[in-house]
Formats: C-alpha cells, structure tokens, sequence
C-alpha cells in the first residue's frame, strides 16, 4: 500500500482507497471510528510510540536502528489475510504491551523481536471477542497468529534450527508438537518416558491448548534471534519459561508457593494502578490494568492446586472459567483433579464452585459491555470484588501466601 500525493476521498460502504487522504468505512472496528483518515491514524500511533516508548522513534532491526512505523505493521497483517477491520486495530493495541517490555529493562532499546511478540499476543487477544457477528471466530485467530509467525517470525530464516542427535530439525508446530511439548511436559510433570501427556492428560492440553503452547514457544524462540539451537538447551530454557514468571504454564511442588506470590503481587500492583485512576481516560490501558489483574488473581488460585495455569490469552482467567466447567462436563476426569478440593476450600468462605463461576461469567460479560466509561466502573468492580475474594480463600486455605499487600489495597479503596 503506498500513499500518493493527490487527495483522494472515497465514500460508500467498504470501500478501501490508497492517497494522501484515505477514508475506510466499515461496519465492524472495535474501539476506533467508521470513518477513519488512515495517515492522520498511523501520525497519531507513531507520536504516541514517541512519546512513551523511544524519543527518536526507532526500533532495532539486526543490531541496527531503524524507524518504526505503525502503517508498515499493518500492511504486513493484511499481507498474511487478516481482514482489514481487525489489522488495523493491532498497531494501537500494542503500545501498552510495549510499555510493558520497556518498564522491565528501561535502558534497552526495543526489538522488532518485541514488535512481534507484542503483536501475536495482541492477536491472541481476538478470541475474547470472538464473535461470528463481526465476521470471524477462534479458527480464524489460530490461522491469522500461525501465519504471522510463520512468516514474520524470524526475519533471517522461516525457522529456527534445532541441532537434535547431531541433525538438523526446523522447530516449526509439527515439531514443537510431536516432539518438544511432550518431552517439555514429561520433564516438569515428572513422568516417565513412555507417557504421552497430552494425550493421557487431553482434558487439560487440548489441541488448541497445544496449538497456544506451540506459538508461544515459537514466539519466544524467535525473541532469541538465534539461526540454530542445541536440543537440551531448548529443553532446559523452555523448562524455565514454563515454570517462571511472568506467565508460569504450569507449577511444580519446588515452585507453587513462588509462583502464587508472584501472582498475588502482581494483582495488587494492577488493583493499585485501577484503583489510582491515572489511565482511566486510556481506554486499552485501563482496560488491560483490569483484565491482567483478574488473570493473576485467578492464576494465583489455580496454582493453589498445581494446575495448568494456562498459555497467553487463556493464562488465568479463561483457564479457571474452563477447569471448574469440568465439574459439570465431565465429572469423572474431575474426580481425578486434585483442584476438586476447591469445592469445599470455597464452601470455608460462604461460597460454592456454581456461584463462583458465575461471579467469572459476570467478569465475562463485564469486558463486553461496548460503553467504555461503563465497561471500566464494571471492571473495576469485578477486579475489587475478586480480589476480597482471593484474600478471604487465602487466608483460609493458605497461610503460607502473603496477601496482607493486596487485602491493604481493598481495605483502602
């Protein structure tokens, strides 16, 4: 897409017109307008990356800087097909998250390794809207995040190579999944070398949950920037990612009290910032405040009983709302879970598994409401009034967890 120097304004419905004026009109655009003026638009992303990611308005490509810019990520989304409603959200939706590597490591300059992550866990982020309404489902997020990565994952090579027994393997999803993932998961969960976990353990590692695990270790491999790595290293570094901070996938008995710490301190830390107000006027800010604080309070109670705590969109929040609907579906793999416990470790505090998943299903529907001002007083209620109940469930079922942190910060809302 190339920007020409005449102005050109086009109307009518669905209509898509390249000049220095572009007008879009479409239906569906979640959170922007219908009528949008796309270099005003990219001028507005681009200043905004300035003024809160780099000054200078670069990232580094290859060890050399070079120029952000917003319109060229979204002309590579509609390269890989992504229908144009839903790619043109993605170069806004992504500055928070890049806020977020900065604040970790405030001196280094940002990647377009970074650009990337950002961008396949904004993708991710789709299938909370699923909707067929507005024209696509969870199958067409999978396909948009596969063919991002697979073609702007890595920009020297398609895949990065694994050195396996002394030959050459490309880790692409049927490797990672045939190969990597069940090993990854033998080794944490302590199982034999006979045992397939995803199979015998299917009602937790599903396919698309396998299908998640696949791209985020694509992801993160690609972050390394790397043209070949040794198979144990692989193993051993994709063990540390699965099990540590900052989305754990799963806990083992070394690390569920660290990895409910971590969780815990992190919800206070957002419950501070929603309760602070300072972004509520930035709508995707304040939005993203709520939502991670209501993932790591649910991951948090996940950990409690060593389950799988989830991958990416699905961390926490999402991987609670399905575990406790085992319960109902399928009470037999139930049975076999130790987080059955979690029946009458609710009951300790006045509550049930049904009311409590219908407090989550609530949380659900509170991140749909369309009016922004109403979606963040709803938001914030439901982050509140989870977090009394997290602090009540620890208090009585662990009192091995800090929570004097968090129950301070509902105390003084």
């Amino acid at each position: 897409m190339e920007f020409k120097k005449n102005d050109i304004s086009v109307d009518g419905s669905s209509n898509l017109t390249a000049g220095q004026n572009i007008i879009i009109i479409r239906g569906y655009a979640n959170g922007i307008e219908t009528n949008i003026n796309l270099q005003e638009y990219f001028s507005k992303i681009d200043k905004i990356f300035r003024e809160t990611i780099k000054k200078e308005g670069t990232i580094i490509q290859a060890g050399k800087k070079i120029d952000y810019s917003s319109r060229k990520l979204f002309e590579s989304l509609m390269h890989i097909g992504m229908p144009l409603e839903v790619a043109i959200e993605i170069p806004k939706n992504i500055i928070p998250m890049l806020e977020e590597e900065k604040e970790k490591e405030p001196k280094r300059d940002l990647t377009t390794a970074d650009i990337r992550l950002s961008v396949a866990r904004c993708i991710d982020r789709f299938s909370l809207i699923e909707n067929k309404e507005k024209g696509f489902d969870k199958e067409d997020v999978y396909r948009w995040s596969a063919a991002y990565i697979r073609r702007y994952g890595n920009p020297k090579s398609q895949f990065i190579k694994v050195i396996d027994c002394e030959e050459e393997k490309e880790l692409n999803y049927d490797y990672i999944q045939k190969k990597i993932i069940p090993h990854l998961l033998r080794r944490i969960m302590g199982l034999d070398a006979k045992t397939r976990p995803e199979k015998e353990f299917q009602k937790v590692f599903t396919k698309e949950t396998q299908g998640r695990i696949s791209r985020e270790i694509l992801c993160f491999s690609n972050k390394l920037e790397i043209y070949q790595i040794r198979y144990k290293t692989l193993i051993n570094i994709l063990e540390d990612v699965a099990l540590n901070p900052p989305h754990p996938w799963i806990v083992n008995k070394e690390t569920i009290s660290s990895v409910i710490d971590y969780n815990i301190e992190r919800a206070e830390k957002h419950l501070k910032e929603i309760k602070s107000q300072k972004n509520k006027d930035i709508e995707i800010i304040y939005d993203l405040s709520t939502a991670d604080c209501i993932m790591h309070l649910c991951a948090a109670i996940l950990a409690n009983y060593g389950a799988f705590l989830g991958v990416g969109t699905k961390y926490g929040f999402l991987e609670l709302r399905r575990i406790l609907d085992l319960k109902s579906k399928n009470p037999a793999f139930w049975s076999y879970c130790k987080i059955k416990e979690i029946d009458k470790d609710l009951e300790k505090i006045g509550w049930c598994i049904e009311s409590f998943s219908e407090r989550l299903e609530k949380i659900k529907h509170c991140s749909d409401i369309k009016d922004p001002k109403k979606r963040c007083e709803e938001l914030k209620k439901s982050a509140f009034e989870l977090a009394e109940i997290t602090t009540a469930f620890f208090e009585k079922n662990n009192d091995k967890i800090s929570i004097q942190g968090l129950k301070s910060t509902i105390q003084n809302s």
